[in-house]
């Protein structure tokens, strides 16, 4: 990444975390943020944004749960992912960056389930009643799902009003 879109990067992450009230990021992005490159400046930015504008993040027990599971996995490469994104859960929290969210989630319900993405979207929803809501995610499923239920702006599909969606942080977070 080039230091102009780094910097207008972490502008954009800075503006963000800024006015968000709240801010989740879901499994995937905890997953997928481990990884070198554009990923790994991705943790890096919403860290230093975090410390900058003294927020931290909201991470659902359902997306807990998941990475739990996935750690379990017979996918070599998924367990690996899975042991990164809880490092990086990790550090957040022991950074006093990150707070569990009670969700509603449990391994049950997850199994049933199969992904946390319904307990993320609620959660979600129910902090849009309290204020503005930074959800970062590169779950189109996930954002689109965001989008039908509420007034929302989107930083890829600018349709609605506050309170705030990251619906693709790949490429702008």
């Amino acid at each position: 990444m080039d230091k102009e879109k780094d910097r207008l990067a972490q502008a954009y992450t800075d503006r963000e975390t800024e006015t968000a009230q709240f801010i989740l990021i879901d499994t995937n992005m905890a997953i997928n943020q481990g990884e070198d490159g554009d990923r790994r400046l991705f943790g890096g930015r919403v860290k230093e944004s975090l410390e900058k504008n003294d927020r931290e993040i909201r991470f659902c027990r359902s997306c807990l749960l998941e990475l739990q599971k996935h750690l379990q996995s017979a996918d070599p490469e998924m367990a690996r992912k899975a042991a990164c994104g809880l490092q990086f859960v990790i550090d957040l929290y022991t950074q006093g960056h990150l707070a569990f969210y009670e969700d509603g989630g449990s391994v049950d319900r997850l199994r049933d389930e199969g992904f946390a993405d319904p307990f993320t979207k609620d959660a979600a929803l129910a902090l849009f009643q309290h204020g503005n809501v930074l959800v970062i995610t590169n779950d189109d499923g996930l954002a689109w799902d965001l989008l039908s239920q509420r007034s929302v702006k989107s930083s890829s599909c600018c349709c609605g009003q506050l309170p705030r969606l990251a619906a693709q942080a790949e490429g702008v977070l």
